[in-house]
């Protein structure tokens, strides 16, 4: 839960074997091709907002919506509206999946060597329309908020869009078919460099930061700066620095990245859904279980899947099958804990309770859900955590016992998964830290 007390950067390395041709530092910011001119940044159009950072205020200015390609791809107006159903209505048909919302703290004004804290949003490899994370009037704690924490170190706070699963073209195509999210992130990253002596911060210090999908976009930003095999789809919608034939003038390649959960293994996500589901029951209690000798089949393949990576612990030990579950739970109460520890403010709603979820969807204002809290008992004495039940699985779940053991008649025992019989959730009884 607690999401960064700190930005921690991991440098990456760029691949030499794949790599365009760059121009040398001098040249940053130096428009070559002429389309390039489409994508000047003008310094000027920009809106003052005021939000507190551990509450202090903060003078933000926020670069609205800035179009980082010159031949976008045009979005129907109405967009499919997610597992719910339904559809979301879009403004910016024109270009808002190839945008980025641009946020400089006070302490960045003017200032050209602060880093770039580059926020990729397409959770669930789902299309991301732009959005703004930073708010004006808004209160972030920098021990939690990766908004908060980025601007109290004084990074420029980049919120970038980009076409990706799901997408629905203004033409009836589907343009966010891949390789789309990986090419308009790299552009938004030429765009940076294209602009770098005009735009605060330094594009030569561009962290990039994603969860889930976005999480696995960050690695390929990471993992495939400046690769001639992005050039003709890049050159396709005008990004910055490069020409129909593959030339470039600018680089993709980015300084380090914050990969959290990255959706990468695709060939074998099913079997580990699959596994979990079964594992925990998902699909019984849930009542979603149409095809059970299939989703048997599937799961059984996860125990030699995950023996085959050879992951451990952080203490050590491997990470298998038979103690997945284990390790899932410590880190859901060092989480809980950790975020209860930052602040004496930060609460967990006791067993019974509700939880209050504030999202957004693209185009629409933020909603708010609640939950009730079935799976997570904490001491609110000591903030520490007394169980966890990784069983529940949604608000309509019926009570069930706190066991996060599967059944006695499943199948897992035999491919790696806890026991049957159910023990004592962990307990955790340390004294909280002053």
């Amino acid at each position: 839960m607690a999401l960064a007390s700190s930005l921690v950067l991991a440098t990456v390395a760029m691949p030499t074997s794949v790599a365009l041709a760059a121009p040398p530092p001098a040249g940053r910011g130096h428009a070559v091709d002429p389309e390039d001119a489409e994508l000047d940044f003008d310094s000027s159009a920009y809106t003052t907002i005021t939000v507190t950072v551990d509450d202090r205020p903060v003078n933000v200015r926020w670069y609205k919506e800035i179009c980082y390609v010159a031949n976008p791809v045009a979005a129907a107006p109405h967009q499919p509206g997610g597992p719910g159903g339904g559809t979301t209505t879009i403004p910016n048909t024109a270009c808002g999946y190839q945008s980025m919302n641009v946020f400089v703290p006070e302490s960045a004004f003017g200032e050209q060597r602060t880093p770039v804290y580059f926020a990729v949003n397409n959770s669930g490899w789902m299309a991301s329309y732009v959005k703004a994370g930073v708010t004006a009037g808004a209160s972030y704690d920098s021990s939690t908020s990766n908004v908060g924490a980025a601007l109290k170190a004084g990074y420029v706070f980049v919120d970038v869009a980009n076409r990706s699963r799901g997408l629905a073209g203004a033409d009836g195509s589907s343009p966010g078919k891949a390789p789309a999210a990986a090419v308009d992130a790299k552009a938004a990253v030429r765009h940076l460099r294209l602009n770098d002596a005009a735009m605060p911060g330094s594009a030569e210090r561009i962290v990039v930061n994603g969860t889930s999908g976005g999480g696995a976009l960050a690695s390929i930003l990471g993992a495939s700066g400046n690769s001639a095999e992005y050039a003709p789809h890049l050159a396709e919608i005008g990004a910055a620095g490069i020409y129909a034939k593959g030339r470039s003038t600018l680089r993709d390649d980015v300084f380090a990245v914050n990969a959290y959960c990255p959706i990468t293994d695709l060939g074998n996500a099913d079997i580990a859904y699959e596994w979990l589901y079964n594992a925990l029951g998902t699909r019984d209690v849930t009542g979603s279980n149409p095809s059970p000798a299939d989703a048997a089949a599937i799961a059984e393949r996860f125990a030699a899947y995950e023996r085959s990576l050879g992951l451990r612990n952080p203490d050590g030990t491997r990470l298998t099958a038979a103690t997945l579950l284990d390790t899932i739970e410590k880190e859901v109460v060092r989480s809980a804990e950790t975020y209860l520890d930052a602040d004496p403010a930060h609460t967990i709603p006791p067993l019974g309770g509700t939880f209050e979820i504030t999202s957004g969807g693209p185009g629409g204002p933020p909603t708010t859900k609640s939950y009730v809290n079935d799976w997570i008992d904490v001491d609110t004495a000591t903030g520490r955590v007394r169980s966890v039940d990784l069983t529940r699985t949604s608000p309509s779940s019926p009570p069930r016992p706190h066991s996060r053991r599967p059944p006695p008649s499943t199948p897992w025992a035999s491919t790696g998964t806890p026991p049957a019989a159910p023990r004592p959730t962990s307990s955790a009884r340390r004294p909280r830290s002053t």
